[in-house]
């Protein structure tokens, strides 16, 4: 398939890395917030879909069902294990609840994407066949449409039973990496002019919706799922067509995302700690929760970037199993 060997290949298209690029730099910002203001809005409508959308780009059939089950175990779980041990030994106050969520497998902080993420891939590995269906694509995004809309009404029961949490989590980002994996050959041919649109139409609905965004990928609040889903597909197709125009030219700007795309989950993990300890200093120190969010941000960044730095260059096999690439 043209679009896996243009988005796997080893000098594969940088608009995969500039997509993880802008969307972990949209995590940390969301999670520095102290209220979800219209900037946080921006940031939790579509972050975490991204990532999922951008590992659809870049699923691969080449490998048995098993070899990638394998291959999944040793670049997610790995980290999962690490990150949850580092986390018991850097927030004493929280090793109980680590505890338990690395044992039920929800994850503590940031780390309930890792297995979301490995369930969602797998069973996308396992529906999308060689001969790609129409018949099975369509019915395949109306069963996820069907298990976006009805599980939300449940959420507070859902909340009870860990199992739940993560099967729910894991069903809305299969939708997200089977409509990455059906979209890898359509939006090599987008444009600016496709760009402003979705960017307008995204910024639009962030704001008239406000009142009603009171949930994200996690079902941490009750949700709305048509707001969700409307918001995540509109943002969805803005930082798509935003990274495709930045990797068109060589850029400080390009590299940089770039850097942050390929080392983004050890940003993600990293970032956790120092949020721990900084967010409470900023939200004493600092009035107005905006400003709180920017001190905030202006701290657990060059703090992520330089963790992520010393683990690369030090103990790669902190997020990497044996030290390799993922």
């Amino acid at each position: 398939m043209m679009g896996e060997e243009a988005f796997n290949a080893p000098n594969r298209d940088a608009m995969v890395d500039i997509l993880k690029g802008l969307a972990i730099s949209l995590v940390l910002f969301g999670h520095c917030r102290s209220e979800l203001n219209y900037l946080s809005r921006l940031c939790v409508g579509c972050h975490m879909p991204a990532f999922f959308f951008a590992s659809g780009l870049v699923l691969s059939t080449r490998r048995s069902i098993a070899g990638f089950t394998l291959s999944k175990l040793r670049t997610l779980a790995w980290p999962f294990l690490t990150a949850s041990l580092l986390y018991w030994v850097a927030l004493p106050g929280s090793r109980e609840s680590i505890v338990r969520d690395t044992l039920t497998f929800t994850g503590s902080g940031p780390l309930w994407f890792l297995p979301t993420l490995g369930i969602a891939l797998l069973v996308a590995r396992m529906t999308i066949g060689s001969d790609g269906r129409v018949w099975l694509r369509v019915g395949l995004l109306l069963l996820w449409l069907a298990t976006c809309l009805l599980p939300w009404r449940l959420a507070p029961v859902i909340h009870e039973s860990p199992g739940l949490v993560i099967l729910v989590r894991s069903a809305i980002a299969f939708g997200f990496v089977y409509l990455g994996w059906m979209g890898r050959d359509i939006i090599r041919g987008w444009s600016l002019r496709r760009f402003l649109p979705a960017a307008a139409a995204y910024f639009l609905l962030a704001e008239l919706l406000r009142t009603r965004f009171v949930f994200d990928l996690r079902c941490a609040i009750v949700p709305d799922a048509a707001v969700y889903l409307s918001l995540a597909l509109c943002g969805i197709a803005a930082l798509v067509l935003a990274s495709r125009i930045v990797s068109r030219h060589e850029t400080g700007l390009k590299r940089g995302l770039v850097w942050l795309g390929r080392n983004s989950l050890c940003l993600m993990i990293t970032h956790w700690v120092a949020l721990f300890y900084i967010k409470p200093i900023a939200q004493e120190s600092v009035s107005g929760h905006l400003l709180q969010q920017l001190v905030c941000f202006g701290f657990v960044f060059p703090w992520s970037l330089g963790a992520t730095i010393l683990v690369d260059r030090y103990i790669p096999w902190f997020v990497r199993f044996g030290g390799r690439a993922a």
